[in-house]
C-alpha cells in the first residue's frame, strides 16, 4: 500500500493562506485587465453614469430618503473603488498625466497652437491641466501609523471612518476637474 502525504500545516492556517494568495492573484489580474485602453474607457463611463444617477438623486431631493441613503452610499462605494481600480490599471500600463495644456485635449492643443496663455498671461491668467494642482496638502491626511499590520489599516471600522471628501484625488461635486483629468489620461 502506499502512504498518504501528511500536512505541515493546520487546515485553517492552509485554508487562510490559500485564500489570501487568491485574493492577491485577483487583485493582480483586475489591474491587468483595466490597463487596456477599453477597460479605461469603460471604467471612465461607468464612473460618469454613476455619477449622473447621484446627481439626479440628489438633484430630485430623494437624498435624504431613508430608502435611497444606503443607495447613495452604496453607489459611492462603487465609485471609489472603480476610481481605485482604474488608477492602477493605468498605472501599470504607465499612463503619464499630462504636463501642458496641449496633451490634455484637442481643444488644449488648439490653445496652445494659437496662443492663447500669452494672452492670459497679460492679465495674470493661464491654463494647466486640471491634474496639476498647486499648494496640495496631503501630508495632514496621511494617518498611516508604521506598526499597523494591513488588516488594521484596512479594518471595517477604518473604513468606515473614510471621508471620500477629504480624497486629495476626488472630489464628487466637481465634474469639470475630472473630465480634464481623465480626458488628460
Amino acid at each position: 500500500t502506499s502512504k498518504v502525504p501528511a500536512l505541515t500545516e493546520a487546515t485553517p492556517e492552509l485554508l487562510e493562506t490559500a485564500k489570501d494568495t487568491t485574493v492577491t492573484y485577483a487583485e493582480y489580474a483586475k489591474e491587468y485587465a483595466a490597463s487596456y485602453n477599453l477597460a479605461q474607457i469603460a471604467l471612465k463611463l461607468g464612473d460618469k453614469a454613476l455619477q449622473v444617477a447621484t446627481d439626479t438623486l440628489k438633484l430630485a431631493g430623494l437624498e435624504e430618503s431613508k430608502h435611497v441613503k444606503p443607495l447613495i452610499s452604496g453607489i459611492k462605494t462603487i465609485r471609489r473603488n472603480a476610481r481605485a481600480v482604474r488608477r492602477a490599471g493605468a498605472k501599470a500600463a504607465g499612463i503619464k498625466p499630462a504636463k501642458t495644456i496641449g496633451e490634455a485635449s484637442l481643444l488644449g492643443a488648439v490653445a496652445e497652437i494659437v496662443g492663447l496663455n500669452f494672452f492670459l498671461s497679460v492679465v495674470g491668467l493661464q491654463l494647466v491641466p486640471a491634474n496639476i494642482h498647486s499648494n496640495v496638502k496631503t501630508a495632514e491626511l496621511d494617518t498611516t501609523v508604521e506598526e499597523e499590520t494591513v488588516g488594521d489599516k484596512l479594518s471595517n471600522d477604518r473604513i468606515a471612518s473614510y471621508v471620500s471628501d477629504e480624497d486629495p484625488d476626488f472630489v464628487p461635486g466637481d465634474a469639470s476637474a475630472e473630465s480634464a483629468e481623465e480626458d488628460s489620461e
